[in-house]
């Protein structure tokens, strides 16, 4: 399970690491928390209609508690928002200014 650490999340996304596709060798010295942060970021970009919890639990395997600890923050960070679509409530999009 991956543990939440707003600290390494809010200095990872001024540094620009979260939503940015990272190479083989980023990803070895990178710490768990961003690298969960970018699959649900990177799962939903995937998405052109966006994605409810489930659906990114399918697709991630994030445990729905963690997702939920790293969907807040990604909301307050401005990188995600979460809208009603086509009757769903609480499906998960990227915001236009924050697509990589």
């Amino acid at each position: 399970m991956a543990t939440l650490n707003p600290e390494i999340l809010l200095a990872a996304h001024k540094d620009g690491l979260i939503s940015k596709k990272l190479s083989k060798r980023e990803l070895l010295y990178l710490n768990s928390s961003l690298l969960t942060a970018n699959a649900i970021y990177w799962a939903i970009a995937a998405s052109s209609d966006g994605l409810d919890s489930d659906q990114l639990t399918h697709r991630t395997g994030i445990a729905k508690n963690t997702l939920f600890q790293y969907l807040r923050w990604l909301k307050s960070q401005g990188l995600i928002a979460k809208i009603s679509k086509d009757g769903v409530k609480g499906v998960y999009v990227l915001l236009p200014d924050t697509v990589a």
